[in-house]
């Protein structure tokens, strides 16, 4: 049986010299940012984590394509095939700037983009050549 792969749109910082980890949440930031770190399991923050929310990825490459390509920072986006862990189902919408302030609000008139599912963990496999377009 072939392994599963999904894909996850992340934010790439154009520090060169940066010695940590140079690729954050593409949406979010402050108290909702995730630190991405190639090869190696990801979560997020246990203040929403608690809460069941997890981290998004697409099911599908295009879709992920799609919504980067819909981002105004789209320059500094990258795509990266990963593995996941245990999904979390069910889980309503919920504002972008809520979870910036360290809240969560939820959103029915809203929904998650296309192609989206929740996981508690992912793990992001190197990129042979960035994936942008």
């Amino acid at each position: 049986m072939s392994k599963k792969y999904y894909w996850k749109v992340v934010f790439r910082d154009p520090n060169i010299f940066c010695r940590r980890s140079k690729y954050y949440s593409a949406v979010v930031s402050r108290k909702a940012q995730v630190r991405y770190y190639i090869n190696r399991w990801i979560k997020a923050p246990d203040w929403l984590a608690d809460q069941g929310y997890h981290i998004i990825v697409f099911n599908k490459k295009s879709d992920a394509k799609i919504f980067a390509e819909s981002r105004y920072n789209f320059d500094s986006l990258e795509i990266f095939k990963c593995i996941v862990k245990n999904e979390i189902k069910g889980k309503t919408y919920c504002s972008l700037l809520s979870l910036q302030n360290g809240t969560i609000r939820q959103d029915i008139n809203s929904s998650w983009p296309q192609g989206t599912h929740i996981f508690e963990k992912i793990k992001l496999i190197p990129n042979k050549k960035a994936i942008r377009k």
